[in-house]
């Protein structure tokens, strides 16, 4: 199980990398967008709520060793990508989500206990695509008048 998840999140990695800035997300129906953005925070929730448990579980046991921080850096991950995906659409939302998504895997690459949770991560991959802000879309052959820059 392991391996798989390994194998899905570096799939998904080489995936997200090769298409960051394209936006995908825009070409597919509403309904399965929505779908994907409530997917990615529902899955965003779940990771932090098991490093919650996991720093609760190592301050219980005393343990001042590197898994506190390797649980630290999973919750602010997570919660970076879930701050990313509620914010959405633009290019400061798109950097939350793919910088949370790199802290989760930094998290599950140096834990064992973590480790398990690839699957979890590799699906999140799936909201890392640029969505263009609805309010900054124009076409790129159309002029700007100095009204519309400030």
């Amino acid at each position: 199980m392991i391996y798989l998840g390994w194998i899905l999140l570096v799939g998904f990695a080489l995936w997200a990398l090769l298409h960051a800035r394209d936006p995908w997300i825009a070409r597919i129906e509403p309904a399965k967008r929505d779908f994907i953005r409530l997917l990615d925070f529902a899955l965003s929730a779940v990771f932090g709520l098991i490093c919650v448990v996991g720093l609760l579980i190592e301050v219980q046991r005393s343990e001042q060793g590197a898994s506190l921080w390797i649980f630290g850096a999973g919750l602010v991950g997570s919660s970076l990508h879930g701050w990313g995906v509620l914010q959405w659409a633009g290019r400061t939302a798109l950097l939350k989500r793919v910088l949370g998504w790199m802290m989760l895997v930094g998290s599950i690459a140096s834990a064992g206990t973590l480790a398990l949770t690839a699957p979890i991560v590799a699906i999140m991959g799936l909201g890392l695509g640029l969505v263009e802000d609805p309010a900054h879309q124009r076409s790129r052959l159309e002029p700007v008048t100095p009204d519309e820059q400030t």
